[in-house]
């Protein structure tokens, strides 16, 4: 498939950049703009990071900062840059290493220090807030949207299990990155998708082969969670210890690879996640 007939390709120049009234000056554009440009290889991470602080700070600073371009001021603009992101993540491939390009940008963006402007009170700091936020709201939707258990929904498309381990695969790839270390539950995605993909006795199809491809990636994508985390978990008091979870997880992977009835893309990812654990702590497993 040609670049321009890309699926993230299309979405971008369909939603962000030719849309109507979409115009050079607009933000949505020119932020869609420097996402097309990193995914096409014109940019790294680093300088895409620098061009959207530039951008962010110096088009018209007597006014303050972008707030006479974009209705909502600068929460606006943090939200409508991480929604272009987010979904161009989503149309990539868990396999695409342009996932991991976006995820290093959001990371270079967190490392750009707070900026001071000028208000008639004082000074106020602007700090990239909105990625956690926005981040909750995607999983969330994808999830509710996807299937949860107590709305009874199922997994119907392939192009719903794409969407759903696409977005997965960025969230494990920015965990991994500690993009989100402040936050206190930043961890709750891949202990709530493995539980769920390793959890759960679903009859054979595509939503068993979704929600264990999705507890795979988080596998393969997380180790520093699976070394940082779980690993060190004393237990005790009714909660297992963090070797309990790991020889659960293990003894799950093995048992769905062997009887799971998994198409084989995803047989093929179960196995290597079983085998990430097993390297990771040998110590607690015997075959």
């Amino acid at each position: 498939m040609a670049q321009t007939e890309e699926p993230w390709f299309i979405k971008l120049h369909d939603e962000w950049i030719s849309s109507n009234g979409s115009e050079e000056g607009v933000v949505e554009h020119d932020f869609a703009i420097i996402i097309k440009d990193l995914l096409l290889g014109k940019i790294c991470p680093v300088d895409a990071a620098k061009v959207i602080d530039t951008y962010y700070w110096d088009r018209n600073l007597d006014s303050g900062p972008l707030f006479k371009y974009h209705p909502d001021g600068v929460g606006g603009v943090e939200g409508a840059l991480y929604e272009i992101i987010l979904d161009a993540v989503e149309l990539l491939s868990y396999k695409d290493n342009r996932q991991e390009d976006l995820a290093h940008l959001v990371l270079e963006l967190h490392r750009i220090p707070p900026k001071p402007f000028k208000r008639w009170n004082g000074d106020l700091f602007v700090t990239d807030t909105l990625f956690t936020e926005s981040l909750s709201n995607r999983w969330r939707d994808a999830y509710i949207w996807f299937l949860l258990t107590y709305q009874g929904h199922e997994i119907t498309s392939e192009t719903m299990k794409e969407t759903w381990v696409s977005l997965s695969s960025f969230i494990a790839r920015c965990i991994e990155l500690r993009i989100e270390s402040h936050v206190p539950d930043s961890d709750r995605y891949p202990l709530i998708e493995i539980t769920k993909g390793l959890g759960e006795n679903l009859s054979p199809g595509l939503e068993r082969d979704t929600r264990a491809m999705v507890a795979a990636q988080y596998i393969l994508l997380t180790p520093t969670l699976v070394n940082d985390k779980l690993a060190k978990l004393s237990g005790g008091r009714d909660k297992p210890s963090g070797s309990d979870i790991l020889k659960l997880w293990i003894a799950k992977l093995k048992e769905l690879a062997e009887n799971g009835s998994l198409n084989s893309e995803v047989k093929a990812a179960v196995v290597e996640a079983r085998q990430k654990l097993l390297s990771l702590h040998p110590e607690f497993f015997q075959d």
